[in-house]
């Protein structure tokens, strides 16, 4: 089947939005603060219609009444791993290993720390780099992660923070320490004694002890001071002769919910109402820092959150601040973890004192986090300054910044994920969604959200030729899906998108790396009918680089037939491409069908001999053809050997 080009899809769209870059010296470039909440709602707020008899946040007021408020803005996923990855890659994290839900405990670092990530660009802008606060993005470069004794890189240093001090996981994670740079912080030796029961085993009723390493204990009511104490720090070591990224992530309005003992009481609809206050209030410690260190008027300021709010039945303490009279999402349907807006929309504030955003303007303009890479990229340093493969999801929305009420900005369409991985597709003013399979099996659904926000009439039957529409561009998005992650041991592959591409519309990467596997091979492959006695062609161009180490690459392209029991019962094989740093070079193949064929399957492979090394094939142009019947398409399964 024939797909659309990801690259030139995105770029129809964006052409138009780019603006130039603002008119500042060029060594003068702003600092950046990225301040991302927890779990918090987009109706949590003050600016966004938190009633302020219930609890009130003032340095939030004055950053909205000192930028630009975006009251369309979405989160990538309604939780929090792939909002994350979204953030720092550009990318959305379904293309990743991810492909639902969030990394687990024992998981790896989810961020490919071969890639250029929006920290490491920052670093090669010239920025010192930091994050401080939630991480949930995995540790070391292979698992399973039992604990975090021992070097924990790739971590966030290897992703390109300079420094890191952060919460490994969340609130009430099982590890219940900190982790500094590349370790965990104050710890004293590897001896681990587990003690206690966790929030989330008491809360289920069951018995599930912290890891207990050797080294200071998280008390739970004083992580926000603790990770907001330590951003401070940060900021007071920096200067104005080198700009800085921050990026802090709250652990708050996260369950547990345990605001400091200063905070408690001191709003008026219970302990979320007093997490919130003290989410505001550690953000203005930074503000004020920023202030005291003379950098406050060049640093563009960003705050928003990683999700939705959450929501329960009964018992907890967001039920208590709703029935005080607090619409945590607002008046969105649905909320953390589900498909519904309540699920994705987000507060999104963003001031820049010195620079050219307005001052109390807001937007209605549709933007993501997972923009903020390619946003802050252009906002810099101008538009076309990035890789497409560093960040191939991310769109610039710096045209709403500069003229939030006369912006042309339109955003291509937006793809939104929930909790088990179930995808949707805002388009205009639609959001179609697509079926489930596996346990949960639901129709699709499509929404008009500009006649009904609350998402209550499905129009899927109505408006049948705009679901199908909704249901191809989602089609063709996703299309770029990687299908196997990258290991430690053996390689991977995935779609590339533009990454050195040859035309780019079929672009695949697969790579072998030695390791736990001595002779490294990656393939790929696309299953297509045949019949017997048809004669095939095949040809796809490809080209070979990176071998560090040594070791003897290759790239080949095969042509395979299968019987309806899958047997195979012939192959044609490509001559083998083993020149290294060439340009694209075919590779072609041809044969006949033999007696009882089903199946015909084009495969790429690349592999490697040899004790050390690493090497990388680009496949682009796949053609199979037979007669009149011609395939041209992307990869659809792959495996490493």
């Amino acid at each position: 089947m024939n797909h659309l080009s990801l690259p030139l899809f995105l770029c129809l769209f964006v052409s138009a939005c780019f603006v130039q870059a603002a008119d500042r010296p060029s060594t003068q470039k702003p600092n950046i603060l990225i301040y991302l909440a927890d779990d918090l709602g987009y109706g949590s707020i003050n600016s966004y219609g938190a009633p302020e008899h219930l609890l009130k946040t003032p340095h939030l007021n004055q950053l909205a009444a000192a930028g630009v408020q975006i009251d369309n803005a979405y989160t990538p996923a309604s939780v929090c791993t792939p909002t994350r990855y979204a953030m720092l890659a550009g990318e959305y994290s379904w293309r990743s290993r991810l492909k639902k839900g969030v990394i687990t405990k024992t998981d790896y670092t989810l961020l490919d720390w071969n890639r250029v990530s929006l920290a490491k660009w920052m670093q090669q802008q010239g920025y010192a780099t930091a994050h401080v606060g939630k991480w949930h993005l995995g540790y070391k470069g292979e698992g399973p992660v039992l604990n975090l004794l021992g070097d924990l890189s790739p971590g966030p240093n290897g992703v390109g923070f300079d420094y890191h001090f952060g919460v490994p996981s969340n609130l009430e994670d099982i590890h219940k320490v900190y982790v500094e740079n590349n370790g965990v912080w104050g710890l004293r030796s590897d001896t681990l004694k587990p003690w206690g029961n966790n929030w989330y085993a008491k809360r289920k009723g069951k018995v599930g002890p912290y890891i207990g390493y050797d080294a200071p204990q998280r008390v739970t009511e004083h992580v926000m001071t603790m990770t907001t104490d330590k951003a401070v720090e940060w900021l007071q070591q920096q200067s104005s002769d080198q700009p800085f990224f921050l990026y802090y992530a709250a652990v708050a309005v996260h369950n547990p919910i345990e605001p400091a003992p200063e905070f408690r009481g001191s709003s008026n609809c219970g302990l979320y109402g007093d997490f919130i206050q003290e989410v505001d209030h550690t953000f203005g410690r930074m503000v004020q820092t920023l202030k005291d260190k003379g950098l406050y008027e060049n640093t563009l300021i960003i705050f928003a959150s990683d999700n939705g709010g959450e929501g329960y039945a009964s018992g907890m303490p967001h039920n208590d601040a709703e029935d005080a009279g607090l619409s945590i999402n607002g008046p969105l349907r649905g909320k953390k973890g589900d498909i519904w807006e309540g699920g994705f929309k987000t507060p999104l504030i963003m001031s820049h004192p010195s620079g050219p955003i307005p001052a109390g303007v807001r937007s209605n303009a549709r933007v993501s986090i997972v923009d903020f890479y390619a946003t802050l990229a252009d906002y810099i340093a101008g538009p076309d300054v990035l890789e497409q493969l560093d960040a191939p999801d991310s769109i610039s929305f710096k045209g709403v910044l500069l003229s939030p009420t006369d912006s042309a900005f339109e955003r291509p369409p937006l793809v939104l994920s929930d909790r088990d991985g179930r995808k949707a597709l805002h388009f205009d003013q639609w959001k179609y969604i697509e079926a489930s399979t596996g346990k949960k099996k639901q129709p699709a659904l499509l929404f008009d959200l500009q006649a009904d926000p609350l998402e209550s009439h499905n129009l899927l039957r109505e408006q049948p030729q705009v679901a199908e529409r909704g249901r191809q561009l989602l089609e063709a998005i996703v299309d770029g899906d990687d299908q196997l992650a990258w290991d430690g041991g053996g390689g991977g592959f995935r779609h590339a998108p533009a990454f050195d591409p040859r035309s780019g519309r079929f672009h695949l990467e697969l790579k072998a790396i030695t390791g736990a596997t001595g002779h490294p091979y990656c393939y790929a492959y696309k299953d297509v009918p045949a019949t017997e006695g048809q004669a095939w062609e095949a040809e796809i161009y490809a080209k070979l680089t990176e071998v560090p180490g040594g070791g003897r690459a290759s790239a080949q392209f095969k042509l395979a037939f299968f019987n309806v029991q899958g047997d195979k019962l012939r192959t044609y094989e490509s001559a083998k491409l083993t020149k290294l740093g060439s340009d694209y070079e075919r590779l072609s193949t041809r044969g006949t069908a033999p007696k009882g064929t089903a199946t015909v399957r084009m495969t790429s492979v690349v592999s490697l001999q040899g004790e050390t090394g690493t090497v990388a094939a680009y496949f682009d142009d796949a053609r199979v053809t037979s007669g009149q019947t011609v395939f041209e398409s992307g990869f659809e399964s792959g495996a490493v050997r």
